[in-house]
């Protein structure tokens, strides 16, 4: 953490004082105010990223205009758990840098009580582990411990354990448990310590995001996405008719009626969000609980009751086609159920990039602040008037420089899953001479395998705006280009080590190939794909 004097100054949550740390703050608060965040922070059981949700969701409220009992009231209802509270009110809030700190030092006999029983229950479980898996520890021949993995059942429910001690070939399996050395036992199983959180989200992140609400709701009145899918089964029933069906990441469960009332025999949907309790409800309402199953678990973990699908359908796609995407668990699905002549909706994906002049839009956020009714509010202006890396907006199709091109196209069908990285060149045309300062990326996906009425969804800007919108790569080193020049450029997309759901993204462009410029984008909840 950086010293007190590089800190930026604490910021109440409902008053502009500012103090130099963050604990200073909020006893204002509770004093001046009456909102104990401590208090809350115990009561509630908040983990870090949710004391960052009650703080951004706090100040939003009184952006609003809410009082503090209005707050109150609606943080005890735990109105902030959406995952949009993630994204910070304000710029470099130092009360969430300091979050980690102040939850490290806020620890009551309580919390003593909770951690040493929990160590107890930890201790228990590690030693029953222990003792039920002795005999599956080994010492190889080159003086290291080796863990002989037993698995009780393989795919087909054949019992795999062996009976009378049977040879399976390795030569190690014979060595007596007594001559592993106790020391190296006892490092094989003691876990590492956890690392600190990080901003950043976890899967479980992930699946507790698509629990709220707002985002289906969002997802649901989004005509061109749900028509899309729609359109697809309902203008296409000769393909559904009598077929079994697996909608992977079923959230309320549309797409499962969809395919249900397209005459599917039977529909499986799965989905880890606590969603799929209202998707069962929903489905009841409907009169469909004989058609569609609803499996609550990750697709990595669930079985289901049937060994093939004819179909999967899944609504996957994230900002810049792959952020924060279910792509991944597709394939796992595709590759564990799909039967022989099987098929996945959509079943192809195609990214586009063109060059764009976004100054105005930039301009006029920060032209609104400088004069509002007659009065300065420059202070108001946060970064996200001033994107420098990458966020999300429907872009007026004028603003548009250049041609769109086609860079990447993705065969669901046949993509494995190291694909999902990828390096592709663009070229796209100057249509009239101005500067190119930002990349404007989207995506088409396409429903056509086997299918007589093809469908497309499309989320161009020049298409009927989606709530995915374009991504908007903000350039460090704008291009002025004259009509008829060619802009070329090198797209590396990699996905983090730290979550498969987040990218990182490098842009290499030029007009003259002994002048190119790169530039490092990270698509990540950290560095938030900021919404404009």
């Amino acid at each position: 953490m950086a010293d007190d004097g590089d800190a930026p100054a604490a910021k109440c949550l409902f008053s502009e004082r500012r103090f130099p740390t963050a604990k200073e703050a909020l006893a204002h608060d509770q004093k001046e105010a009456g909102f104990d965040f401590e208090k809350f922070r115990s009561e509630l059981s908040l983990d870090f990223y949710g004391s960052v949700k009650l703080i951004n969701f706090v100040r939003s409220e009184v952006a609003k205009g809410a009082d503090v009992k209005a707050v109150i009231d609606m943080v005890s209802r735990r109105l902030f758990e959406a995952e949009k509270y993630m994204k910070p009110q304000i710029e470099e809030d130092a009360l969430l840098f300091e979050l980690d700190d102040s939850q490290e030092a806020r620890v009551d006999l309580a919390a003593e009580n909770k951690a040493l029983k929990g160590y107890i229950k930890s201790l228990q479980e590690t030693m029953k582990k222990m003792s039920a898996s002795m005999r599956t520890m080994v010492l190889g021949s080159d003086g290291e411990i080796r863990r002989i993995e037993v698995d009780e059942q393989d795919d087909d429910g054949d019992d795999d354990s062996k009976e009378g001690g049977e040879d399976d070939g390795d030569e190690d399996d014979d060595l007596p448990v007594e001559e592993i050395d106790p020391d190296k036992m006892r490092a094989a199983s003691n876990p590492k310590p956890k690392e600190k959180k990080k901003f950043s989200p976890t899967d479980n992140y992930y699946f507790e995001g698509y629990s709220d609400r707002e985002i289906h709701e969002e997802m649901l009145k989004d005509t061109v996405r749900t028509e899309a899918y729609r359109d697809m089964m309902y203008l296409n029933k000769d393909a559904f008719e009598g077929k079994t069906v697996l909608d992977v990441g079923c959230g309320t469960g549309i797409l499962c009626m969809f395919a249900a009332k397209a005459g599917a025999k039977r529909v499986i949907g799965v989905d880890a969000s606590d969603m799929i309790d209202k998707a069962r409800q929903i489905v009841k309402d409907n009169g469909l609980s004989g058609t569609i199953t609803l499996i609550k678990g990750k697709v990595e973990d669930v079985k289901l009751p049937v060994e093939k699908v004819d179909i999967i359908v899944s609504e996957w796609m994230g900002y810049f086609l792959l952020f924060e995407s279910m792509l991944t668990t597709v394939l796992v699905a595709r590759d564990r159920w799909l039967a022989k002549g099987g098929v996945v909706y959509p079943d192809k994906a195609r990214l586009f990039i063109a060059g764009a002049e976004m100054s105005e839009y930039r301009e006029e956020r920060v032209a609104y602040w400088k004069n509002v009714y007659g009065f300065d509010m420059s202070c108001m202006i946060t970064k996200q008037d001033h994107p420098t890396e990458c966020f999300t907006g429907t872009v007026d199709p004028k603003s548009i420089v250049t041609t769109t091109a086609g860079f990447q196209d993705f065969n669901i069908l046949t993509i494995e899953t190291k694909q999902l990285d990828f390096t592709a060149e663009f070229a796209i045309e100057a249509l009239r001479d101005d500067t190119v300062d930002s990349f404007v990326v989207d995506f088409d996906t396409y429903f056509d395998a086997g299918l007589k009425n093809k469908v497309a969804l499309r989320t161009g800007c020049g298409s009927p705006v989606t709530h995915w919108q374009q991504t908007v790569f903000t350039l460090k080193k704008p291009l002025k280009l004259h009509k008829g020049e060619i802009l070329r450029g090198e797209i590396i997309a990699k996905r983090q080590l730290k979550n498969f759901r987040e990218y990182s993204v490098r842009i290499t462009y030029w007009l003259n190939p002994d002048n190119k410029v790169t530039q490092d984008f990270s698509l990540d909840v950290g560095n938030d794909i900021d919404e404009y």
